[in-house]
């Protein structure tokens, strides 16, 4: 099929349908292209802009702080369901075992 047939079947298809036609051969073409290779160095300065206020010992102390809130709240659930379960098992009828 050449592509001036195939040109001539896209002229049938609706607006939708063409569009549809153009993403699919748009994805064909990048597919097609090998993927370039980065080098680590070539990131270098990316992002600067958004550290460029925060000091570095800052943000650490800032991780930290709410790694230290999340599993304070991470144990404090943990220890209301052991608690809970262990009641609920001292509740239990016996099973005459």
């Amino acid at each position: 099929m050449t592509i001036a047939e195939v040109l001539e079947q896209a002229k049938t298809l609706s607006p939708n349908e063409r569009q549809e036609l153009m993403s699919l051969l748009s994805d064909l073409l990048a597919a097609d292209k090998p993927a370039r290779r980065r080098r680590l160095s070539e990131l270098r300065g990316l992002g600067e802009h958004i550290w460029k206020d925060l000091h570095a010992q800052v943000y650490v102390d800032q991780l930290r702080d709410e790694w230290n809130r999340r599993w304070a709240s991470i144990a404090t659930e943990d220890s209301t369901t052991e608690h809970t379960e262990m009641a609920r098992i001292q509740l239990a009828p016996s099973s005459g075992l």
